[in-house]
């Protein structure tokens, strides 16, 4: 796999880690239901896993030539609308609790039917870029019966009356067809060209763009909540709201932004695997974001009983486990291309450079962890002064806001050291014999 696109094997490897954490999830719940938690954190692996397996794709379509080539390029359009579906899935969470749900279940029918036809379009397509014949074949038939369309489903399944073993029957052939699809792209490993890889310096440059992005809208988001807290005006809490849903519809666009900048990183010769693992975190952050805005929307505009605050409280979503990870999640993408910058100075013999880049790593890594920590400690309950809290919800701020900048900074400080000259030699050494 040395020379298969990283995006493809890692998005990939994911799709099938995804079907079986579902999978896993299922079997160990006693009601056999998912918190929306696990489904926040579900919703970000499958949309990481999407986005780079058509990436990957794509970038193997352009590497080959032909029947495998073509194949490549409607696998990673099937891959791109099951993206779609996912977001559209998330997308639903918007009306639930709404008094149209009736439609909301024949949506479900439709996607049922659309995923069942884009997994298969998946398969016939890697079926083209496969070299031996039975992977070739084995791949639509798996496809198609591991994955049928609803009213072809029911005719096969329809008499089995376990659930564990229904589900079981419904959630492997996923993990299969994912394995067998990167089979199929290995066997053209060594039929894969080289193509020109992206300027790492314009990468670089856009991924702190996309940093300091998430800064103006930590920045917007905190400057206008103190706003309306010192007017303590009713007018504005409904603007307020807007700015909450808006702020964060910022902060995914900027990873969005980030992790295409590190995935086109992840093309050239500086540390690919570290950096398409750095964008396999970012992109899942990004799909637990989306699934935490759908969250909000509902809880600023859905239709329930009590107070926000009440409604807030028993939301599953706020203050969960998967609500504490979502920042940590993005920080860990995050951290991943710092690394990967020092040890780009490495290379380039910049050992001060490189000193540099370690510490405020350090203290980018220390001042997430440290805020989410803090943060943590506040939602116990353990806090029995209002005044304490507030500051250290203002500490939290603040040392967000600074860790972001760090990290932007030193993407910027990345594309200035890629720009230098590269042949830069190491020191000479004398040798006594």
């Amino acid at each position: 796999m040395k020379r298969l696109p990283h995006a493809l094997v890692v998005g990939l490897s994911l799709q099938a880690l995804s079907s079986l954490v579902f999978l896993v999830l299922f079997l160990e719940s006693r009601d056999h239901g998912f918190t929306p938690g696990w489904e926040m954190v579900t919703n970000g692996i499958d949309a990481a896993a999407h986005a780079l397996a058509a990436a990957g794709a794509f970038q193997l379509a352009r590497t080959l030539a032909g029947r495998p080539a073509l194949g490549a390029k409607i696998a990673a359009i099937a891959q791109l609308g099951l993206l779609a579906l996912v977001a559209l899935w998330i997308s639903v969470e918007l009306f639930n609790g709404s008094a149209s749900e009736h439609w909301i279940w024949k949506l479900f029918d439709a996607a049922r039917y659309l995923g069942a036809l884009l997994w298969l379009a998946g398969a016939v397509g890697f079926a083209l870029v496969a070299t031996p014949i039975g992977l070739s074949i084995a791949l639509p038939i798996v496809s198609a019966l591991g994955i049928p369309i609803p009213v072809i489903g029911k005719v096969l399944y329809s008499g089995i009356h376990s659930e564990n073993l229904a589900f079981t029957l419904e959630m492997t052939p996923y993990i299969v067809i994912s394995i067998l699809m990167l089979v199929a792209a290995w066997t053209r490993n060594d039929q894969v060209v080289d193509v020109a890889a992206p300027d790492p310096a314009e990468a670089f440059t856009r991924a702190s763009k996309a940093l300091w992005l998430r800064v103006i809208a930590a920045l917007s988001l905190a400057g206008f909540t103190f706003l309306v807290g010192m007017a303590r005006s009713a007018d504005l809490m409904g603007l307020l709201r807007a700015v909450m849903l808006l702020a964060p519809l910022l902060d995914a666009l900027a990873l969005v932004l980030f992790a295409r900048a590190v995935i086109a990183l992840a093309r050239t010769s500086l540390a690919p695997w570290l950096l398409t693992v750095a964008s396999g975190f970012v992109l899942a952050a990004t799909g637990m974001t989306a699934s935490r805005i759908a969250a909000l929307y509902r809880l600023f505009y859905g239709h329930h009983d009590g107070s926000f605050l009440d409604e807030a409280s028993r939301d599953p979503v706020f203050g969960g486990f998967a609500d504490q990870m979502l920042p940590l999640i993005a920080a860990t993408g995050i951290a991943l291309v710092l690394v990967a910058i020092g040890r780009l100075a490495r290379e380039r013999n910049a050992e001060d450079i490189r000193e540099n880049v370690v510490i405020r790593t350090g203290v980018f890594v220390a001042l997430m962890i440290g805020a989410q920590l803090t943060l943590h400690f506040i939602g116990g309950g353990s806090m029995s002064s209002p005044g304490v809290a507030v500051f250290l919800l203002l500490a939290i701020a603040a040392a967000t806001l600074y860790a972001l900048t760090i990290a932007a900074k030193l993407c910027q400080e990345g594309a200035e050291l890629v720009a230098r000259d590269p042949a830069t030699l190491p020191a000479a050494k004398v040798v006594r014999s």
